[in-house]
């Protein structure tokens, strides 16, 4: 693009490490490799790249990322780049986000990316509770009795599975979407999260600005397990701390009342079907997630969480619940409303 200077001899090297860069994370997403972010930090572009622009190997092999520009900011250079997917049918460029990423020279006088997290949060304010640490622009003000709240929901949550609650949680809270995606440096997304959190370094980011998101506050509680499969590690987080500031109970009301009994996916399909929309993982997880716990205890989700393949997840199920795996055609709509059923009359007492 015409913002890329090619001519100046520091473009040309930034430009370089980032080509580069790109085509590895490319791979790793395509299977062909792994890259792991050597910074470990989170936030930084690798991951996003991965998980943003590449969630699966069809993006990835029809995407072509564009450089827009690479233009000077103080001590650096800043990158934007493009990445957009290609309609297999209609063959149009369909955009999928614009990512912004600081070059910085290193002490031994590298070019490397700056972490876009720490870049845009070095002059934030700071609230703080007995464990979590709230990170926030000055004109937004968080409410301590939710703080509290949320400090109270991470020990209570550990104690009633038996683990260890983290006492250092680091929470980036912003007003919406898109100033949450800004923590990342994206620009612009085409659906952004409206929070996320990075579990093995105990910290969440958050587009509600709220101090209270239980979603991702449990994912915090059970750090150990975040290899978990994505069906029961979504269920757990959604069981015990809804989704976009509903309950549990009030998302499976919903959900049962919209769906016909034929949407609703089968105990093969949801652990094996990798194009269900999230309500499906999300909800019918927790679903099977809740009913193991009433069946079995802490115990049995703790188990269930230690299960790393989709096999191993569902036969912890199975062993449970009784649900048999190998009838494609098991459906888990009676479950799903013995379940709210259940939570009406827990509700009445």
């Amino acid at each position: 693009m015409k913002r890329v200077d090619t001519s100046n001899a520091e473009v040309q090297l930034v430009l370089k490490a980032w080509v580069d860069s790109l085509a590895v994370w490319r791979q790793s997403a395509l299977g062909l490799g792994t890259a792991r972010d050597r910074s470990g930090l989170a936030g930084m572009p690798d991951g996003v790249v991965r998980n943003w622009f590449g969630q699966s190997a069809e993006v990835v092999a029809t995407f072509p990322p564009t450089v827009l520009s690479i233009e000077p900011i103080e001590q650096g250079w800043e990158i934007r780049t493009l990445f957009s997917a290609t309609d297999l049918l209609s063959r149009h460029i369909v955009p999928l986000g614009i990512l912004r990423s600081a070059f910085v020279r290193d002490d031994k006088g590298t070019w490397t990316v700056e972490s876009p997290l720490l870049r845009t949060t070095s002059d934030w304010e700071e609230t703080r509770t007995d464990r979590i640490r709230y990170v926030h622009p000055a004109n937004l003000k968080v409410n301590k009795s939710r703080a509290k709240a949320a400090s109270d929901f991470v020990a209570s949550t550990a104690a009633t599975f038996g683990i260890e609650p983290p006492t250092r949680i680091t929470f980036y809270v912003t007003n919406s979407r898109d100033a949450m995606s800004t923590l990342l440096g994206i620009e612009y997304y085409s659906y952004p999260p409206s929070g996320l959190s990075y579990p093995a370094e105990n910290i969440i980011l958050s587009g509600m600005g709220d101090a209270w998101y239980p979603h991702e506050l449990v994912h915090i509680v059970f750090r150990d397990f975040d290899d978990a499969h994505p069906v029961v590690r979504e269920g757990v987080a959604t069981w015990l701390g809804g989704s976009l500031g509903e309950d549990f109970s009030v998302l499976l009301t919903r959900y049962i009342r919209e769906k016909k009994p034929t949407e609703i996916p089968s105990f093969v399909q949801l652990f094996t079907d990798p194009y269900l929309p999230q309500d499906d993982v999300y909800i019918v997880g927790a679903a099977l997630c809740k009913a193991m716990y009433n069946k079995a205890g802490a115990k049995a989700i703790l188990e269930l969480l230690r299960s790393k393949s989709t096999s191993d997840a569902m036969i912890s199920i199975t062993r449970v619940l009784g649900i048999e795996p190998g009838d494609r055609q098991e459906t888990l709509v009676p479950l799903l409303t013995q379940l709210l059923e259940q939570s009406a009359v827990d509700a009445g007492r």
